[in-house]
């Protein structure tokens, strides 16, 4: 039986759930071909060709709505082709690690339980430390044991969710409520632009955010202390992330430092790119970019 991939489910747990409901099935059976350490372009070409969606833009649509990709790809250069550049066309790029370890939030298990009769490891959540949506501090360790995920059973610990630890489950435990705004803040922009239809042009952004700063520093809305870290934020998210086409590693939070400006600055994501667009800005349509193979 072929599972659904549900809504910013990660890859690696849509894939372990297959092997774990039935790891004779022929899906599961080619999923657990490609269950290793890292995730790379030729396994999320298998996991496109395995839901019926074996083409540039059913990889695209993996990349954007299940893996991290889109903290890097929604801020492009100008002169790039294509969602994943050439990557549709590379085996070796990776896209997903467990170098960087997976979190869940007891609230999201709870409500999924409640409404669709399982749980699911969520992409966003390897990558903060607040569930976005319920503001509840993200565990990255059994709450039964108090050991690493990655420990229990096979497929790097991700059946924690489903089979529980020494006879219980992670759902019987309370939540724990974040009190660090900034931190809940810092997740739900993460989250944005991971469901982002848009996506904006690097230095233009870059720019744009600097330029509002001095503007914000201007009317002391925020102090000169403030502004010089923006500024150095924004050089090091300018310069120091790769192209599309070179050195993409899973492993970096390559939004990291632009997120904290925009917290800083909008509060949202979305803030930021209606206010793009009303001083005239390019914003443009990531769907249009995914039918495209890049060079």
């Amino acid at each position: 039986m072929l599972l659904t991939i549900q809504p910013n489910e990660s890859l690696r747990s849509f894939l372990e759930r297959h092997i774990y409901l039935d790891s004779q099935a022929p899906s599961a059976i080619s999923l657990k071909q490609i269950s290793r350490f890292y995730m790379r372009a030729s396994a999320i070409r298998v996991i496109a060709a395995v839901i019926g969606s074996d083409n540039c833009y059913g990889f695209n649509r993996l990349l954007h709505d299940h893996t991290s990709y889109p903290q890097l790809a929604l801020f492009r250069q100008a002169s790039q082709v294509g969602y994943s550049g050439s990557k549709y066309l590379s085996s070796t790029t990776r896209f997903e690690t467990e170098d960087v370890r997976p979190a869940f939030c007891i609230a999201c298990v709870k409500e999924d339980i409640e409404s669709i009769g399982f749980a699911y490891w969520r992409r966003d959540h390897r990558y903060v430390n607040v569930c976005a949506k319920h503001n509840v501090v993200l565990l990255k360790k059994c709450p039964v044991c108090k050991k690493s995920i990655e420990i229990h059973d096979h497929g790097y610990g991700y059946s924690l969710l489903w089979k529980g630890c020494k006879g219980r489950h992670v759902y019987e435990f309370r939540e724990i409520i974040n009190s660090d705004a900034r931190e809940q803040t810092y997740s739900k922009i993460h989250e944005e632009i991971g469901r982002s239809r848009f996506y904006l042009l690097r230095d233009e952004v870059t720019q744009h955010l600097k330029e509002k700063a001095i503007e914000m520093a201007s009317s002391e809305a925020i102090s000169e202390e403030e502004l010089e870290v923006i500024k150095s934020q924004l050089e090091f998210f300018r310069f120091c992330i790769p192209r599309l086409d070179s050195d993409y590693r899973p492993d970096h939070r390559y939004s990291k430092e632009l997120i904290h400006v925009i917290s800083t600055l909008y509060g949202s994501f979305g803030s930021l790119v209606d206010d793009i667009r009303q001083r005239g800005g390019l914003v443009r349509c990531i769907d249009d970019s995914m039918h495209a193979v890049g060079e």
